[in-house]
């Protein structure tokens, strides 16, 4: 299956990065609701091996909307990671999924 997600040079997300233009510039809270919840809030038992991912590209612009032209203006970039279905947990709301972030056969940049 495929997963999609924003990162930087250092293969790490929009919340996560220390480097400029992460989503704590814009707004940090922005992504605490209903239509974002945390891994947490999504009933996802996140650990430092997982990363999190959207399940569509569609879904991922959808979760970053009104930032995706910002973090694609940054240093961010969208990744397509290619991962066996095994190794991925969705969240309760269908957007949000993690994954293992040593077992995906592959990435490839598509934005």
């Amino acid at each position: 299956m495929f997963v999609y997600r924003y990162e930087d040079k250092n293969s790490t997300g929009p919340y996560r990065s220390k480097e400029p233009g992460n989503m704590y510039e814009y707004d940090k809270y922005i992504h605490e609701d209903d239509d974002h919840p945390t891994s947490y809030q999504d009933g996802l038992d996140i650990s430092s091996n997982h990363i999190c991912a959207c399940s569509s590209l569609v879904k991922l612009k959808k979760w970053f909307f009104g930032y995706n032209q910002k973090l694609k203006n940054s240093i961010f970039s969208i990744y397509k990671y290619k991962i066996d279905k095994k190794h991925v947990s969705y969240g309760k709301s269908k957007n949000q999924v993690i994954f293992c972030k040593n077992k995906f056969i592959n990435k490839i940049k598509v934005e």
